[in-house]
């Protein structure tokens, strides 16, 4: 959805340009740092064969694991139930998307929103974050799943630092589509946000419209989502009000279509002139 705009819903399914859709997650990181209200972007390797070049928020797709009973019962802040509601979906499945959420925030950002059952861990240790930077590798390698590390290091999942707020789906006719839910959060103060050097090889602070302003330029391109919710983001001064007004929002699916006018291609979205209309074309990211 666009944030802060009813108009959204999802689109019928057009029986010429089926699709499989993957299920994904995304978390948009602020901060409030000398008075300047800031969301962080990752750049994604130019060489990369899906949006290559493109700034992105930390994210990726739901792996089975993310709805595992024994991962799930790791999770504090959010219950099954309530995830459920959020949603409108199956409880497992609906609290897995807060697990993939923080699994990929931790592995492309370097950021994790987790505590220990016998308080929080010691974040300044030098041997702690020595163990932290050994499990993001294991992690990107494969080698060590979400899971074991939560468990090697008796963490438990904070899902209640994230705030759901937005349903993209991709426009059919894409060729990798995605049904993906947006949430936010306030990255913590003793916590440093890096790219992971593979995938993703920059990792930037910076304004909303800042990143709106680069992205017009040719500086940054992103997808069409990413722009749409650093305009919703660029309403607000601070973090607390971005919270606030995320956690009032009523979530309904937005399916952007793709649209061709005078030669230019464009996004429609509901409500929009051509919407209707729009037929499923073939599509490739900016």
């Amino acid at each position: 959805m666009i944030p802060g705009r009813n108009r959204c819903h999802l689109a019928p399914r057009r029986a010429e340009a089926v699709s499989v859709l993957r299920d994904a997650a995304t978390v948009a990181l602020l901060r409030d740092t000398h008075g300047r209200f800031e969301v962080f972007l990752l750049k994604r390797h130019p060489d990369s064969r899906f949006m290559g070049g493109s700034y992105v928020f930390p994210g990726g797709s739901l792996d089975d694991d993310d709805t595992d009973l024994g991962l799930l019962s790791r999770c504090q802040g959010v219950t099954l139930h309530e995830a459920a509601a959020r949603m409108s979906l199956a409880p497992e499945h609906a609290l897995g998307h807060w697990c993939a959420a923080l699994r990929e925030t931790f592995e492309e950002s370097g950021i994790l929103f987790a505590g220990q059952e016998r308080g929080e861990p010691d974040w300044a240790s030098d041997g702690f974050q020595a163990r932290l930077q050994r499990h993001r590798l294991n992690l990107l390698d494969g080698s060590l799943d979400w899971g074991g590390i939560l468990v090697a290091e008796d963490l438990r999942l904070r899902c209640d630092a994230l705030v759901y707020f937005a349903h993209w789906i991709t426009p059919e006719g894409v060729p990798k589509r995605f049904n993906t839910r947006f949430f936010v959060a306030r990255a913590p103060e003793r916590q440093v946000a890096s790219a992971c050097g593979q995938e993703l090889v920059e990792g930037r602070w910076i304004t909303p419209n800042e990143a709106l302003a680069a992205h017009a330029r040719g500086d940054m391109p992103m997808l069409f989502p990413t722009q749409k919710t650093l305009q919703f983001l660029s309403g607000f001064q601070d973090v607390q009000r971005c919270l606030d007004a995320c956690m009032a929002l009523d979530v309904v699916p937005c399916q952007p279509r793709i649209v061709t006018v005078a030669g230019v291609t464009h996004f429609v979205l509901p409500g929009d002139a051509h919407y209707e209309d729009a037929p499923s074309a073939a599509f490739e990211a900016p």
